[in-house]
């Protein structure tokens, strides 16, 4: 099974994504802090996952693939650590609150430079906004993130 979380749209898990995590939080743990058995275990559970979800997207490599706690810490890590001052972040103004925070505070603090895309009057992107923005004809520094 494939189960992509939506974070605070996904109140009602599927039982066996319930029963993965109860599996993970009272069976696994001290993921690469440990040679004993259940240390090593968990690690193994850990890589597979990571192994996974690299194929599903194609990357080069499973160790390039990060878990995080949950989408609000990872985002401000990504944010954070990928987005460099002066550097160009394209978001919509319908991203969720816990992107557009970290993103703004990037442009207060850092003097990073943020691009909402606006939508159109039918609530939907505007996709020729969107590809202007993304354009190498576009004003300002190169695009770092979207």
């Amino acid at each position: 099974m494939i189960y992509f979380d939506n974070a605070a749209t996904s109140l009602v898990k599927p039982p066996e994504v319930a029963q993965a995590v109860l599996r993970a939080m009272s069976e696994l743990g001290n993921v690469g802090r440990g040679v004993h058995a259940a240390s090593l275990g968990a690690g193994m559970s850990v890589y597979e996952c990571r192994c996974a979800v690299n194929d599903l997207l194609g990357g080069p490599d499973p160790a390039r693939v990060a878990f995080g706690y949950n989408v609000t810490w990872a985002l401000n890590v990504a944010i954070a650590g990928l987005l460099r001052p002066g550097e160009r972040a394209v978001t919509t103004a319908a991203s969720h609150n816990s992107a557009l925070r970290p993103l703004f505070r990037a442009r207060a603090e850092r003097g990073c430079v943020v691009d909402v895309v606006p939508h159109r009057t039918d609530g939907a992107v505007d996709w020729d906004a969107y590809q202007a923005f993304l354009s190498p004809d576009a004003q300002g520094p190169p695009v770092r993130l979207v």
